[in-house]
This record gives C-alpha cells, sequence and structure tokens, in this order.
C-alpha cells in the first residue's frame, strides 16, 4: 500500500493514518482525500469498531466534500462515488450501532454525485437500522422526490416533522415539495415553520414573500424579499420578485431595476426577461441597479 501523504497519528492503514492535526482541513488536496478513501476502501476486509469509527469519518469528510466546501472535478467526483459504494459493499455482515450512521453518509455522498437511486437504498439500509432518526427520514424523502416518488417523499418529509416538529430542514423540504405542487396553503404553513425556527433562510423568506404576493399582500411580501436580500445579496430570483412586487405597487421604475439586476446576477433567469418583455423594456438594457 502507498504511503499516506498526511500526517499518521495510528497505525492501522485506514482513514485515521490520514487526519491531519486537530480539526479537518478544507483545504485538504482533493489527491489527499481520495488517497484517503481509497486507503480505506483497501482496509475493509479486516474490520473491527476502531475502523468502522473510521469509515464514518471518511464518508462524513466526504459528504462535507460534496456540499460545496471544495470544487470537485466531475471525474473525481464519479471516483467518490466509486468509493462511497466500495464502502458500502464492503460493511455487508458488519453489525455496529453506528453503522446506520454510515449508510446515511454514504447516501449523502451518492446523492451529491447525481445517483438518487443508489442512495435511497443507502438511506433505507440506514432507516431499517435506526428509524428513529430526523435526518434519516429527511434524506430519504430528498432521495425520493429527486427520483419522481413525490407521495413517498412528502411522506418521508412529513414522517421527520412529526418525530422532530423543530427540525428546520425537513419543513423547508416539505414546504417546497408543496410549493411546487402548488399546495399554497400547505407550503405558507411549512415556510412560516422555518422561517420561526431558521430566521436567516433566504430561500424560505423569497417563497412565502411569492406566496403573500399572490395572496395580495405586496407590502408584507416585501419585506420578506428585503429580508432575503439582506442575507444573500446576490440571490437572483428574490431580485426578480423584489421587482415584480415594485411593479405591483405602482413603482415601476424601482422594481425595473431589481428585475435587470436579477438578469445581471443570473442572465439565465427566463422570467425575468418575459416580465421586462411584458412590460415593454429590452433585455440588453442597463442591467445593473443606480
Amino acid at each position: 500500500m502507498a504511503d499516506c501523504p498526511l500526517i499518521f497519528d495510528r497505525d492501522p492503514p485506514c482513514i485515521s493514518r490520514c487526519r491531519v492535526e486537530g480539526e479537518y482541513d478544507e483545504n485538504l488536496p482533493l489527491s489527499a482525500v481520495q488517497d484517503m478513501l481509497r486507503q480505506c476502501v483497501d482496509s475493509l476486509s479486516d474490520w473491527d469498531e476502531v475502523t468502522l469509527d473510521e469509515a464514518l469519518f471518511t464518508v462524513e469528510r466526504m459528504a462535507l466534500l460534496l456540499k460545496g466546501r471544495v470544487k470537485i472535478p466531475p471525474d473525481a467526483l464519479a471516483k467518490m462515488c466509486d468509493v462511497a459504494t466500495g464502502t458500502k459493499e464492503a460493511l455487508t455482515g458488519v453489525s455496529h450501532p453506528q453503522l446506520w450512521e454510515v449508510y446515511l453518509r454514504i447516501g449523502d455522498v451518492q446523492m451529491s454525485c447525481g445517483d438518487a437511486e443508489v442512495a435511497e437504498d443507502s438511506y433505507t439500509e440506514a432507516f431499517l437500522l435506526e428509524d428513529a432518526n430526523v435526518e434519516v427520514w429527511n434524506n430519504l424523502g430528498l432521495a425520493k422526490k429527486r427520483r419522481g416518488d413525490v407521495e413517498g417523499a412528502r411522506e418521508s418529509y412529513e414522517r421527520a416533522v412529526k418525530m422532530e416538529p423543530d427540525y428546520p430542514q425537513a419543513w423547508f423540504n416539505l414546504g417546497m415539495l408543496q410549493f411546487e405542487l402548488e399546495e399554497m396553503d400547505g407550503a405558507k404553513k411549512a415556510f412560516m415553520r422555518v422561517i420561526r425556527l431558521d430566521p436567516a433562510n433566504p430561500v424560505a423568506l423569497n417563497n412565502l414573500g411569492v406566496i403573500l404576493r399572490r395572496e395580495g399582500l405586496l407590502e408584507e411580501a416585501l419585506k420578506l424579499f428585503n429580508r432575503s436580500l439582506e442575507l444573500l445579496p446576490d440571490y437572483a430570483k428574490a431580485w426578480h420578485n423584489k421587482g415584480i412586487t415594485l411593479v405591483n405597487l405602482e413603482r415601476e421604475e424601482q422594481g425595473v431595476k431589481c428585475i435587470y439586476n436579477a438578469l445581471r446576477l443570473q442572465p439565465d433567469l427566463s422570467d425575468a426577461k418575459e416580465e421586462l418583455e411584458k412590460l415593454g423594456y429590452g433585455v440588453s438594457n442597463d442591467t445593473s441597479l443606480n
């Protein structure tokens, strides 16, 4: 086995040999991460409780990397998904109280790699071992939704919020599902719950603003769009929605500037282009706020 490129802090030839001192280093070179993962898979033929802990460490770090802390090239992403699948296969026959969490993180990696079907299988393995964990049900819902199983996703999210009523991510995902299905009463309740639990969620603020605007509550909607943009100034959809609301409030000049700003931030935002054309403005005009 090749030498590990990082600091060794234990003897077993697995992930612990490749940990950096102290906390996980988010600037860890991708090649080093891949070496760590490969070495762990290579060592899975002789597992014990220590190496199971190390597997959990491995897939947790992978999940963090794939959630955007490090930009992963497509070929490397595919390799990391292979590592996650190999890790899962090597766990066959292993029994341990933490095993469900390893399956959960493997599913997270597989979801980040775009394979919702295998991720759903991993999440299912997780809840078969631990059916009282809210994150398992929430993530299972995400995988089901991506695969097109809308009712399965709804059931998973509802199970999650019933299990832990103060878990904002499950309320958010339930609200997004209902929002996309035009179930606005349910979506409104879900987003209000999210904002109460997590006031710094710009997407929930934006989406609740859209619902209030549809109800004719324009000033209240405008406040929500402003709050969303305070949290995320480059959020193109919030600029677009703020612009539409200002136009509806007969403040067209300000509204048009906001819509142009949305296009500057996201040039392919078709709704913004359509709105400008409907108002009689060209999309090639000044696209910045004065």
